[in-house]
């Protein structure tokens, strides 16, 4: 009887821990590695609206920021902006990790708190302005491709165009600053965590 006992404790032991090791893989394999400790922002140069769809972004945002990634200990890298209605700006991070701060990294290397969390670059509530914060010297101005709230708005094309008849939607000290042909060459920015 005490055998059973010790067999059947023993099984139910396993089944917990298993149970709790199949939700965190179910969890990573949902919404990726979370953040450290903070969501990164960094500016990889500057382009005209014809920058590229999002896995040539995403791309250049992970070969041209090693450094960036180096310094932040990143797994997860993204070009930060929206490139379609499905693909928007604020999604980017899954909700789960939204409550992570984000940090601006500049070219000589200074962190910057941009927010107190993923969630306040949506409702304005920002510490210190994007453009500052990546050490932006040329231009105050990025491409977001979105509205103020993180949803898409233009994108010369999903990026695609380069021409003064098509519009992108830059960002600037906030996520939405102005409109412009995509002629314009802005920052390209990207975040890692």
């Amino acid at each position: 009887m005490k055998r059973l006992a010790i067999a059947i404790m023993t099984l139910l032991s396993f089944l917990v821990f298993a149970t709790c090791e199949r939700s965190d893989m179910f969890n990573l394999a949902m919404y990726g590695v979370p953040p450290k400790t903070a969501i990164y922002l960094y500016q990889i140069g500057t382009s005209s609206g014809d920058a590229g769809g999002e896995s040539d972004s995403n791309s250049d945002c992970y070969t041209m920021g090693l450094p960036y990634l180096t310094l932040a200990g990143a797994s997860t890298v993204k070009a930060f902006r929206s490139f379609s209605i499905t693909e928007e700006i604020r999604l980017l991070v899954p909700v789960q990790y939204w409550q992570y701060p984000v940090i601006g990294i500049s070219p000589s290397m200074t962190l910057t708190t941009i927010s107190s969390s993923w969630a306040g670059l949506w409702d304005g509530a920002i510490d210190n302005p994007i453009n500052t914060a990546l050490g932006m010297t040329l231009t105050n101005y990025w491409w977001s491709g979105s509205n103020a709230d993180g949803s898409t708005s233009y994108s010369c094309s999903e990026w695609n165009e380069r021409v003064s008849t098509e519009q992108g939607q830059a960002g600037g000290a906030a996520i939405s600053e102005a409109t412009a042909t995509c002629d314009n060459s802005y920052y390209l920015v990207c975040l890692a965590y």
